[in-house]
């Protein structure tokens, strides 16, 4: 997997693509939208604290464009700016019916037994989100979650051996557990 530096997001577009963008980026674009009306500097200083909240408190890597954009205006106009970014909702490119979920939620305990426990409740939990017959399953905070059950402030090798473990256990129950309709699992 490639790791995306720690200004940058994944911004899924209305099409389906995901580029991955920095703050620099994404401010050169919306300064080009917005003309004169706001300073660069401004619009990059929101840019930047949207992104570190996404990713460092959130820990989300990927949003919808919509969902960014959205995100600056609202930050924008908390600081008095008077400003409409145009972005249609309705384009959005996501299936009408998703079950969505935070993996942190599924630990019990962090420490050497929490994987003896996470594993089953997982199954069953996975089992609840196939019960709405949904188009597509989201399952957000794997990282989170495994430094939790790593007892970890850090990433480490170790850590990544249980998220590889992790995505593996779910896309495996994904493809025993799903009903026909679900085509999609996205493990962000």
């Amino acid at each position: 997997m490639i790791q995306l530096r720690s200004n940058c997001l994944v911004c899924e577009t209305e099409e389906g693509d995901h580029i991955p963008f920095s703050a620099d980026t994404l401010t050169e674009e919306l300064v080009e939208q917005l003309g004169t009306a706001i300073e660069p500097e401004i619009v990059r200083a929101a840019a930047e604290s949207v992104v570190q909240y996404y990713r460092e408190d959130q820990s989300i890597d990927m949003v919808r464009l919509s969902d960014f954009v959205e995100a600056i205006t609202q930050a924008l106009q908390s600081l008095g700016f008077e400003i409409a970014i145009d972005v249609d909702p309705t384009t959005d490119a996501r299936p009408a019916n998703v079950s969505e979920s935070y993996l942190g939620d599924w630990v019990s305990e962090p420490g050497c037994f929490a994987e003896l426990t996470f594993f089953p409740r997982l199954r069953e939990s996975l089992r609840d989100l196939f019960e709405s017959n949904p188009e597509m399953v989201r399952i957000t905070g794997v990282r989170s979650c495994v430094k939790s059950m790593a007892n970890a402030r850090r990433w480490s090798r170790r850590c990544q051996v249980l998220h590889d473990q992790v995505v593996l256990y779910l896309h495996a129950c994904w493809l025993q557990e799903r009903n026909p309709a679900c085509d999609q699992i996205v493990i962000q």
